[in-house]
């Protein structure tokens, strides 16, 4: 599949996440799943018949291990700039998990059996981004925004035809993949539901996650921001 007329969305399986191959004139990368992850996804640019140096750009939609990996080496096999938010510097320069503050008791169970001592390889982003980001330059139709919450630096690309890929924005359900939750982990929850609220302004019409999904907007208003935003149902009984 060469550089289609339009934006298009490829989601590239890895293993319990996903990257994200975005086709316009040339191609842009959506970050690049656990260490070890390079050969599947240039096994996936191949099978496209896509030349790794029609990559223009890898984007990091934040610092953990779980979408950085093999950064350094996708970068020398597409020659393409490696773009993170300024916020997510450390993390990718120390090869770490940072920000892991559990939002629920999955995400306490799955922090308790982690090793946050364990490191990834290094990277030193290319470009870093502070404020929204056109990827017109990079062949892609569409721009990068930020969406804190999950980490202080989380980053959204928003394409111009309507979908959107949020990182760990958000996440779908362990069985059912396309039920909107909030991730296991958020720096800022108030922050993340700003952030949710944000995206869902700018009316995409599918979001992509790296964790289960797709999610339509839709069922995220409903799921997640109508139902933290009414009240408890002992205060709806008191004032019928």
């Amino acid at each position: 599949m060469q550089g289609g007329k339009s934006e298009s969305v490829i989601p590239i399986p890895l293993g319990h996440t996903t990257s994200f191959l975005l086709s316009g004139s040339r191609y842009v990368l959506v970050d690049s799943g656990n260490p070890g992850s390079a050969a599947k996804i240039l096994r996936q640019l191949a099978s496209r018949g896509i030349d790794p140096r029609q990559v223009s750009l890898i984007v990091v939609t934040h610092g953990h291990r779980d979408h950085t990996g093999d950064l350094a080496l996708l970068r020398e096999k597409t020659g393409a700039p490696v773009a993170a938010h300024i916020d997510e510097v450390e993390a990718l320069r120390r090869g770490v998990n940072l920000h892991l503050k559990p939002t629920g008791l999955s995400g306490r169970l799955l922090k308790s059996f982690s090793d946050e001592k364990k490191k990834g390889p290094p990277i030193e982003p290319d470009i870093l981004i502070n404020k929204e980001f056109d990827l017109k330059p990079y062949g892609v139709k569409g721009k990068i925004v930020s969406t804190p919450g999950h980490t202080p630096g989380s980053l959204s690309v928003i394409l111009a035809g309507g979908k959107a890929i949020v990182g760990d924005l958000l996440m779908g359900g362990f069985i059912f993949k396309r039920k909107p939750r909030y991730p296991l982990f958020a720096h800022d929850r108030k922050r993340l539901e700003r952030s949710v609220k944000m995206v869902l302004k700018l009316k995409p019409h599918i979001l992509y996650t790296a964790h289960g999904g797709p999610l339509h907007p839709e069922d995220v208003a409903r799921h997640i921001i109508k139902k933290k935003d009414r009240p408890p149902r002992r205060l709806r009984s008191r004032n019928k």
